[in-house]
């Protein structure tokens, strides 16, 4: 591929996690005392009882944004250019310069709450240029998080990866390419991801709940993607469950843009996280996978496609799929951490 058609592609990230957050009210006894990590004053001294967030017209709301107020002064301290949901006014300049706090109602507490309050919280970064910088500034916000709160990741959370090509979008052929890429390797990718991240409403699989997946082959789809004749037949090709994300979510993606919407590839898939170098190597993966079909050659890889399509997962692994998309690293540290 010549080097001006590679130059097309400068990519850019953002990162979303999900979490619940530990607190306790004055007066209740702390179930983890060894545990330095601040649990208590981080809500008002007198909390209506309920914690619904079914129930709009009780709900807590005074202290769901004092939780979210102290996050922004923790991230603040650090010199983590922050706001709170509550706070973002209409300048878009803010958001797109600042780590968001906010609530995400999907997420759950544990199963077991102790005496703990949890409260269901967001976080999204600004949108990175991907350079090592940026990916040291999301290990950083991680750390404090980790080092800062007593935070639960379960089953209701996920991180999500936005991939983007600065404010450009994708060309047809860097969609084509993607899509026919995850399409074939979602057998393998799936190995990467715990049996609760398989069938969600949130991250739905292609292979399962693609529109087209009803009336193809796997092999026919591939085809049917190489002869797409814009973004929007692509769209309606991979379009997932009504009222469902898919795993791999391109809506964002489609012609004419929507000003207001991030022109990205959302993966959706991994399970809840703000281990450092966990998300660290899924991020670099989620851009990895981006950056190599936007650079492929599209004819000869479509060709190669065809036959990795008809192997099976026991026959070419995960760690064999990451080595052809040219991530080794990611291939050893997931490899190492699967395998063990």
């Amino acid at each position: 591929m010549a080097a001006a058609e590679r130059t097309q592609f400068s990519p850019t990230f953002g990162v979303e996690f999900e979490f619940a957050l530990a607190t306790l009210e004055p007066g209740k006894e702390d179930p983890h005392p060894n545990d330095p990590r601040q649990v208590y004053g981080l809500t008002p001294r007198k909390r209506i009882p309920t914690a619904d967030l079914d129930d709009d017209d009780n709900y807590d709301w005074s202290s769901l944004l004092t939780v979210e107020q102290h996050i922004v002064e923790t991230l603040t301290r650090a010199g983590i250019p922050v706001l709170g949901e509550s706070a973002v006014s209409g300048d878009t300049s803010e958001v797109s310069t600042s780590w968001v706090v906010s609530t995400d109602y999907s997420v759950e507490g544990p199963k077991d709450p102790l005496n703990y309050v949890w409260y269901p919280m967001e976080i999204q970064s600004p949108a990175f240029h991907f350079t090592e910088a940026a990916i040291q500034n999301v290990k950083f916000v991680c750390s404090i998080l980790a080092e800062t709160y007593r935070i639960n990741v379960n089953e209701s959370c996920g991180l999500h990866v936005h991939v983007g090509n600065m404010t450009n979008g994708y060309s047809l052929k860097q969609l084509k390419c993607f899509m026919a890429t995850v399409w074939t390797f979602e057998p393998q990718l799936d190995f990467l991801h715990p049996a609760h991240r398989l069938n969600n409403k949130y991250c739905e699989g292609l292979r399962k709940h693609a529109a087209i997946n009803h009336f193809k082959s796997p092999a026919q789809v591939l085809v049917e993607i190489k002869n797409a004749a814009d973004a929007n037949c692509i769209l309606a090709m991979m379009r997932v469950t009504p009222l469902s994300k898919s795993a791999y979510e391109i809506s964002n993606l489609c012609q004419p843009p929507i000003e207001e919407i991030k022109r990205t590839i959302e993966f959706r898939q991994h399970e809840g996280c703000i281990d450092p170098r966990a998300v660290e190597q899924w991020i670099r993966t989620c851009v990895g996978i981006v950056e190599f079909a936007a650079e492929v050659d599209e004819d000869a890889w479509f060709e190669q496609l065809l036959e990795y399509i008809e192997m099976d997962r026991e026959d070419f692994s995960v760690v064999k799929a990451l080595m052809v998309l040219g991530l080794p690293l990611q291939a050893r540290y997931y490899g190492l951490k699967l395998f063990k």
